[in-house]
């Protein structure tokens, strides 16, 4: 309707993003809240990235439809750069402070495992989804064990984008008359 295109001028998008910007603040202030003694790095990280997921346990009926839109390739800046600020905390909280090469190979991997944890948690039908958090866990074995982050971080890309054109080509049949 002109009334909510008003509001919202660049239509569902901006809706998809007041709602990560809601979640990623619930989450900050979490994070600020939690107890990080006696953790390793990897059972920390997944902690901290079950902890944004779960933000979208609510909504995750409709989640799908956010991710669709998401993955638009004019949104898709946007997107990234969530998920790049995502990553960036995820690892800052887990005790990630290194700012070397593999900085960037480091958010690549954490971001395309927050981004399969999505994928994951949208078929999950676990109590609490649980099985969601154990999929995180194993995933970060994963990482770990692939001897390098440059690796892991580019399988997950091209699962990432193979997963995003599956998603757009979904919307779009959806939408055919």
């Amino acid at each position: 309707s002109p009334s909510i295109h008003g509001i919202f001028p660049r239509g569902a998008v901006e809706l998809v993003e007041f709602f990560q910007e809601k979640c990623h603040a619930e989450w900050l202030a979490e994070l600020s809240a939690m107890d990080t003694s006696n953790l390793s790095y990897s059972n920390l990280l997944s902690k901290i990235l079950f902890m944004r997921l779960l933000k979208l346990a609510p909504y995750i009926s409709s989640w799908p439809q956010a991710m669709a839109i998401l993955s638009f390739p004019s949104n898709l800046p946007g997107a990234v750069a969530t998920l790049a600020r995502t990553s960036d905390v995820a690892c800052v909280q887990a005790g990630d402070g290194r700012v070397d090469a593999s900085w960037f190979s480091q958010r690549i991997a954490v971001g395309g495992l927050y981004i399969g944890g999505e994928f994951y948690m949208l078929t999950d039908y676990s109590e609490d989804f649980k099985e969601t958090e154990e999929f995180i866990r194993r995933q970060i074995v994963e990482m770990h064990s692939a001897g390098s982050s440059v690796q892991f971080a580019l399988k997950q890309v091209e699962t990432l984008m193979y997963q995003a054109l599956e998603n757009i080509q979904a919307h779009k049949n959806a939408n055919r008359p």
